[in-house]
């Protein structure tokens, strides 16, 4: 749901690398998308409890990758149905799943093209 003040997409940014937070918030900011950038589930839950984005980009914080965890993001569904989520995850096992028997609008892997994690933005937002 865009901003009504604002025609810009609004992307929820959840990284817990500080370098990385800094660096995608630069370059999605750069695309002309508005970024909401936290380092944990927990403040990104509590930022979509008060205000609506149009895209959620996490990484997944489970130290061992697993299907179940996955299960974690859950949580996203909850709070904002209707928005996307896209993983983006240093987990290669994680590129085996696949992406909607698990709610999700794809899967990328880090480390990724800037390119294709654009791409993929578009074409999720392009489904709303």
């Amino acid at each position: 749901m865009p901003d009504a003040r604002s025609s810009r997409k609004r992307l929820l940014l959840v990284e817990d690398d500080p370098s990385i937070l800094a660096v995608l918030t630069a370059c999605l900011e750069q695309e002309d998308y508005e970024v909401r950038g936290v380092a944990h589930l927990a403040a990104g839950v509590e930022l979509l409890q008060r205000e609506p984005v149009d895209l959620i980009l996490t990484d997944l914080f489970a130290p061992v990758f697993s299907p179940a965890a996955l299960d974690e993001l859950e949580v996203f569904a909850k709070v904002a149905p209707e928005t996307p989520v896209i993983l983006s995850t240093a987990h290669a096992e994680a590129g085996a799943i696949d992406p909607s028997e698990h709610g999700l609008a794809a899967i990328i892997l880090k480390p990724f093209d800037v390119d294709a994690l654009l791409a993929c933005i578009r074409e999720a937002l392009d489904m709303q």
